[in-house]
């Protein structure tokens, strides 16, 4: 008789814990819920840009072409120098490039050469995707995971235009 009122009292206590968890969006009905949170606005924090050898310098015009190239560029050289376990064989493609409100926003996938051999490293080790946005003065890098696009590291340089 008391281990039905046990596993009863059990199944009640369990029951009402789980009930938060199953009852849907706990966001206030103003705020809304992304995967992969994206803020446009500059970070007020901006550093001068690193002072890492090979960095490609800034394009004088700002056109698709050119902007695309400098971020494959830029992400390639400051990857590998980032990180002592990537290897030169680090590659960033571009996927695309679109122009808004006085800004370039390049999308590349990164694929990188790990200099650590003889164990298989897990997918999202050697694989990423970057967002930079390329103002005028002004040049944002965000790293992102492959899955759902998860910004990881967010970084903010001034650059004097070419």
């Amino acid at each position: 008789m008391k281990r039905r009122m046990v596993l009863a009292t059990a199944a009640v206590l369990g029951s009402g814990a789980l009930a938060g968890c199953l009852g849907g969006n706990s966001a206030p009905a103003n705020e809304t819920t992304t995967g992969s949170p994206t803020t446009d606005a500059v970070p007020p924090d901006c550093q001068p840009l690193p002072d890492v050898e090979g960095l490609p310098a800034r394009p004088e015009s700002l056109t698709a072409d050119s902007v695309a190239s400098y971020v494959e560029q830029f992400e390639t050289t400051y990857a590998v120098a980032e990180n002592e376990e990537y290897e030169d064989a680090t590659i960033a493609r571009t996927s695309d490039v679109q122009q808004a409100d006085g800004r370039y926003e390049v999308a590349l996938d990164v694929e990188i050469e790990l200099a650590t051999r003889g164990t298989e490293a897990p997918a999202d080790a050697t694989e990423y995707r970057a967002r930079y946005l390329v103002y005028e003065n002004r040049l944002v890098r965000e790293r992102r995971g492959v899955a759902g696009g998860r910004v990881l590291s967010r970084q903010c340089w001034t650059s004097e235009a070419a």
